[in-house]
Formats: C-alpha cells, structure tokens, sequence
C-alpha cells in the first residue's frame, strides 16, 4: 500500500499519479501549517518545514492509525446519519 500511495525515490510521477487515482476506499485528510518565516537560507527554511511537519504528525496523537480510525467513524457515522 505504501507504494501505492508515497512518492517517493526514484518513482516516475506520472505513472504513480495514475495508479495513486485507480485506487478505491483511499480516504485522506489534509492540513495545511502555518507559513515559514525563518529563511535565512534554504538549510533553514528545510530544518524548520521538517521541524514543523514532524510536529504535526506528533498532533496525531496515536499516529497514522489513530487518524485513519478516526476519519472511518466519522465517514460511517456520516453514512447512518
């Protein structure tokens, strides 16, 4: 699945985008963080995007999996509503 969905090293991005659009029950949820401001230089605008990405993923509290459990309660919950 991680193929299926990551793109990553040397993958072509046009084959994967393909194969990325076929798949089915794929749910996802997007956040958007705030700007970065520190850009003293490129190696500072990485470390600190890195920094507050990481951050961001530890708001998830149990990880990944406890954000994909949550996104399935609410989609089922949506469908019995």
């Amino acid at each position: 699945m991680a193929e299926d969905v990551c793109w990553w090293g040397e993958m072509g991005f046009t084959s994967h985008i393909f194969r990325l659009l076929g798949l089915r029950g794929l749910m996802a949820q997007i956040r958007f963080g705030e700007e970065v401001v520190e850009r003293e230089d490129r190696f500072v605008l990485s470390e600190t995007a890195q920094a507050r990405v990481a951050a961001m993923y530890g708001e998830l509290g149990g990880g990944v999996s406890a954000a994909v459990e949550q996104c399935e309660a609410e989609f089922f919950e949506a469908i019995l509503s």
